[in-house]
Formats: C-alpha cells, structure tokens, sequence
C-alpha cells in the first residue's frame, strides 16, 4: 500500500495536489552599448545647485 502524506482532516497536502510546474532555465540576453543607448537615450546628469537643471526650481 502506498503511503500519502495528510494532513490532520486526512486530506492530502495542498501542495501535493499541484503538478510540479516545468523548469525553464533564465534567457541571458547580452547588449552592446549601441544597443542600450538606442533603447534608453543618453543619461542626463543633474546637480541641485545647476539653475537650469529643473530640480529645485
């Protein structure tokens, strides 16, 4: 006889219930700088003491 694993109702863990989902390993998707600086544009760097940056006024 096989034996289960319950829980104190005698029911089957929930967990046991559930199909194990199926492993997919991470996609490593590598980008020149060319191609980070078409898809993000360029930084701005900004100062708080720079008047014509916007931050504090």
């Amino acid at each position: 006889m096989e034996k289960k694993e319950t829980n104190v109702n005698n029911e089957m863990e929930e967990s046991k219930k559930r199909p194990v989902p199926i492993y997919e390993p991470p996609k490593i998707i590598t980008y020149t700088s060319e191609e980070i600086l078409e898809e993000i544009g360029p930084a701005h760097a900004c100062s708080p003491f720079d008047p014509g940056c916007g931050v504090l006024g």
